[in-house]
């Protein structure tokens, strides 16, 4: 596993790169999210997906959230109906992830990310990336390097890359919502009050 030290507001374009080919290769990364460290990986890789669920030790019938770059990218792989788009024009990019359903049918909870670092990834990749905490399956989040290499030091399965963007505030996890046909269903409480 390679360690970088990452502006989260200003990577280098070196660093982007790096990132960039780490996952177009099916690598893991480990990067900072709008709440605690994460992981990510590409979506058309399933061995990608696959190595995810060995690091964290958890049974990958549990689906992965997304993160996108903006509305326009979740619209190109999602349909949105109106009340859903309202939504994602209020609270995005921010700590709200919306259950939508893909164009090929599938269901995923979705969102654009505050954090510039984790939107420019998905630019760059020109699609939705996975995104999920790191952490091994029923531990506490990770909020620094320091708190990551304490959980995984004897763990055989790591990411490839860990940005470093040094200790993270601790936040909630992002809102989860459903849009049902007469209301929106909250499913996780988180920092936006869905009003």
């Amino acid at each position: 596993m390679e360690i970088i030290k990452v502006n989260k507001a200003a990577p280098s374009p070196s660093t982007v790169k790096k990132i960039v080919r780490t996952l177009k290769n099916g690598g893991i990364i480990a990067y900072s999210t709008d709440t605690a460290y994460g992981l990510g990986a590409v979506l058309n890789n399933k061995n990608a997906l696959k190595k995810i669920f060995k690091i964290k030790k958890r049974p990958s019938q549990k689906r992965l959230g997304l993160i996108a770059s903006d509305l326009k990218q979740v619209k190109r792989f999602f349909v949105l109906n109106k009340r859903e788009i309202e939504l994602a024009r209020k609270y995005w990019p921010g700590p709200l992830s919306v259950i939508l359903k893909s164009k090929k049918g599938k269901s995923a909870a979705v969102r654009v990310p505050a954090l510039k670092l984790a939107r420019l990834i998905c630019q760059k990749i020109g699609q939705p990336i996975s995104s999920t905490s790191l952490n091994l399956a029923g531990k506490n989040e990770c909020y620094s390097l320091s708190d990551f290499k304490e959980q995984f030091k004897n763990q055989k399965y790591l990411p490839d890359l860990f940005l470093d963007s040094g200790r993270l505030k601790k936040l909630k996890p992002s809102t989860l919502v459903k849009v049902t046909s007469k209301k929106i269903k909250i499913l996780r409480p988180g920092p936006i009050k869905i009003e």
